[in-house]
């Protein structure tokens, strides 16, 4: 019998509160991203621009809510209308009731995209939004608008609601007694976070590697803008929308920046500890990488030098010793190909001098005597093999 490699499959309890710790974390990072879009500094106009933040997002959540409920409607009456066709039934009265109730949910839901569509965007007062609405919309561009957020986070509840369904299951069958309220829940899964996280995939960068993201999105969009002439010409057709002035597209995305740094900033405020230093680690990594990249294409001593003493921060902050930064710029790591070619090329030459020592030993006699025994063709390529063997 073959022996089972592998670590020990998960139990169904174990995979139920990975499942709701999934979700639990899932709503937490909308709740966090949801408070800075509805917070505001003193800079930013204090608590009284967050009034006016707090009173837009809770008219989103309303219409969100209703979205929301359309599409499970939606969605439960396009199973229907899928089951029956596969069963061949298109002509029942049962799929003409699913039909019917996909129809009035898809208009229900299309309703509350309209109503959500003249709303200001999470993060924007009405004054805000009726002065720089038209534009960003404008800016946006084609295709399929955004999930709202808010509507992320009630996909979110009904995600944790049914993985709560299936972990009751699982503890019922193992005989163990769950919590009754949400904080307890959740206090009671946090509490076996590190036994029952998966330790597969790669590790999520969380809400500040989001935001990361998104700043350097927005920066290449600033690198865009500038590139653009400052006179924008004449259009060719009519069709499409009116292009927007360099000016106002800068001053768009600048204030998008802004916004990335300060929620980063206040992020950055919480960390503590070990995640205060992996935060500053990451940074450094990430000037380290820029600096690299400007030394693959130039010898600046300015970019060198810096480059050492972010070398010298991440060593220290590391706790390892600094690596020697030679001159020249980094090697390119070996490709596949690269590595394949130094192969065939090693390859060719020892083929080559094997063949040399054949040839060889065919112009010669049957072998040379040694210890009065004959040596053939075999055995003088044995001796050459350990000879090569040797000088290695």
């Amino acid at each position: 019998m073959a022996n089972k490699v592998g670590r020990k499959a998960d139990s169904p309890l174990v995979k139920a509160k990975r499942q709701v710790l999934k979700t639990i974390d899932a709503m937490e990072d909308l709740q966090k991203k949801i408070t800075l879009q509805v917070s505001a500094t003193e800079a930013e106009g204090g608590a009284e621009r967050s009034a006016e933040l707090v009173k837009v997002y809770k008219e989103r959540l309303a219409v969100a809510e209703m979205m929301h409920a359309a599409q499970v409607e939606k969605k439960a009456s396009r199973r229907g209308k899928f089951d029956l066709e596969k069963q061949d039934k298109k002509n029942s009265a049962e799929y003409k009731a699913f039909d019917a109730a996909y129809k009035k949910a898809k208009k229900k839901e299309d309703a509350q995209i309209d109503k959500m569509a003249r709303l200001p965007y999470l993060g924007m007062t009405k004054e805000e939004w009726e002065q720089d609405g038209a534009a960003i919309l404008s800016a946006r561009g084609l295709g399929r608008p955004p999930v709202p957020m808010e509507v992320e986070f009630y996909r979110a509840r009904d995600a944790f609601n049914e993985a709560f369904g299936e972990l009751q299951i699982a503890a019922k069958a193992e005989n163990v007694e769950l919590p009754s309220t949400f904080d307890e829940i959740k206090a009671f899964i946090r509490a076996e976070a590190s036994e029952i996280k998966s330790k597969a995939g790669r590790k999520s960068h969380g809400l500040l590697g989001e935001l990361d993201s998104k700043l350097k999105h927005q920066l290449r969009k600033l690198k865009d803008a500038e590139a653009l002439p400052d006179q924008a010409p004449e259009p060719t057709s009519t069709r499409g929308r009116t292009p927007i002035p360099k000016a106002e597209r800068l001053r768009i995305v600048n204030d998008k920046i802004a916004e990335l740094n300060a929620m980063i900033a206040q992020e950055e405020s919480k960390l503590t500890g070990e995640a205060k230093k992996e935060r500053q680690i990451k940074k450094l990594k990430d000037e380290r990488y820029a600096l690299r990249l400007i030394l693959k294409t130039t010898k600046d001593a300015v970019a060198k030098q810096n480059l050492k003493k972010v070398e010298a921060k991440i060593a220290k902050l590391e706790g390892k010793s600094v690596a020697k930064i030679t001159d020249s710029a980094p090697q390119k790591a070996k490709t596949k190909e690269d590595v394949a070619e130094e192969h065939m090329q090693k390859l060719q030459a020892e083929t080559t001098q094997i063949e040399e020592t054949y040839s060889e030993t065919e112009s010669q006699t049957q072998g040379d005597k040694v210890g009065g025994h004959q040596v053939g063709l075999k055995d003088r390529l044995a001796r050459f093999a350990q000879k090569q063997q040797s000088a290695r």
